[in-house]
């Protein structure tokens, strides 16, 4: 075949294609952040392929734990987030990397900073990068439970709401035992009556600080359980299992 039937060959099959077909697609990575919204605290879940090109977005605040979908793009390092019912995401990526080269993505970056506007109200808003390429929707809990996300996610939610209120059957009930504490000494609770009596040393003040920021959604995953406030609780599918209690003198 001549150069010249070859080129048409490709040009006709390039034509019955559609896009998607035609052009390879890059590889999309999801990445996780945690952060605020003026006094509120919110994740964001962006899709992005080839670092720079937004497939999908959402973000949830952490008294709702409802997704609300995003649209918009990335733009150097510039992005921009609408949401359907008219608040709007004008944010940039940021580090704390002195010597990262410029324009910075999300690889490069450690999080994003800007605000949201809407309803008449402009409010700051920065998140940080927590999570990348976890799994998504149905299967993100797969490794921990064979419940549905939103069931595992509600088991955690009443750990956490028991511990927080001090509702001590509520978090027992939620509680995987035999549990891990660990603490300046690590330690086994065995039972139900044990971390009743066990109550005021391990359910501190600072403990219950550290449970306050705790986002149990879309969370991160690793060796077959799930992790809050940066580990200080981990869940299996039966509830709580190991916690790591803060140093109640440092700071």
């Amino acid at each position: 075949m001549t150069k010249r039937g070859a080129a048409l060959v490709i040009t006709l099959v390039m034509a019955i294609l559609p896009a998607s077909a035609a052009v390879p697609t890059g590889t999309v990575h999801y990445y996780e952040l945690l952060g605020s919204v003026g006094p509120c605290r919110v994740g964001v879940n962006l899709a992005v392929r080839d670092h720079r090109d937004l497939v999908a977005a959402h973000y949830f605040y952490a008294r709702t734990l409802v997704d609300i979908p995003l649209a918009g793009g990335i733009a150097g390092e510039h992005v921009t987030l609408r949401e359907a019912g008219g608040g709007l995401f004008d944010l940039h990526f940021e580090t704390n990397d002195g010597t990262a080269q410029h324009p910075l993505d999300v690889q490069t970056s450690t999080g994003l900073v800007g605000t949201w506007s809407g309803k008449g109200r402009v409010l700051p808003v920065r998140l940080e990068f927590d999570t990348i390429d976890g799994r998504q929707g149905a299967d993100r809990y797969r490794d921990v439970t064979d419940a549905p996300a939103p069931v595992f996610e509600a088991l955690v939610r009443r750990f956490l709401h028991g511990a927080i209120t001090g509702n001590r059957p509520e978090t027992v009930a939620a509680v995987s035992f035999p549990l891990t504490i660990h603490a300046a000494k690590t330690y086994v609770v065995p039972d139900r009556a044990q971390l009743l009596a066990r109550w005021p040393r391990i359910f501190t003040s600072c403990f219950i600080a550290a449970l306050r920021t705790a986002v149990p959604h879309e969370m991160f995953v690793r060796n077959g359980s799930a992790m809050v406030s940066n580990g200080a609780a981990w869940f299996d599918a039966r509830g709580a299992f190991s916690l790591n209690l803060p140093d109640c003198r440092s700071g």
